[in-house]
């Protein structure tokens, strides 16, 4: 629990910077202004799947989470470390993850602000 607030900065600089292309100026603040709540983050990191990826430093380059079974309900990638491999990787746990409890196919999330 101590890496919330590193978390927290991770979720709030991916919406926006690498996300800003693909949402408009109110859907950016509507989704970058639910990073603030720690308890929320603190419920996911407790029951879901949750992975986090760092660098050879230890920094938090990014992170995923699997709501059982088959929701894809989270997935940051640092916006310096984008096109590195670490999507794929978080990707290929959270499908681990979604094999050994059976899950079918994984559901993954839309925007709704």
């Amino acid at each position: 629990m101590d890496d919330i607030p590193d978390l927290q900065t991770l979720y709030r600089e991916t919406i926006t910077t690498v996300c800003a292309a693909d949402y408009d100026a109110a859907q950016i603040q509507a989704w970058s202004s639910t990073v603030e709540g720690t308890d929320s983050l603190a419920k996911r990191i407790e029951s879901q799947y949750f992975i986090v990826a760092t660098s050879e430093s230890g920094e938090i380059v990014g992170f995923a989470s699997l709501e059982k079974p088959d929701y894809l309900d989270m997935m940051c990638v640092h916006k310096d470390y984008q096109f590195q491999g670490v999507g794929n990787s978080l990707l290929t746990a959270i499908r681990e993850q979604a094999v050994k409890v059976s899950a079918a196919k994984i559901v993954r999330p839309t925007f709704r602000p």
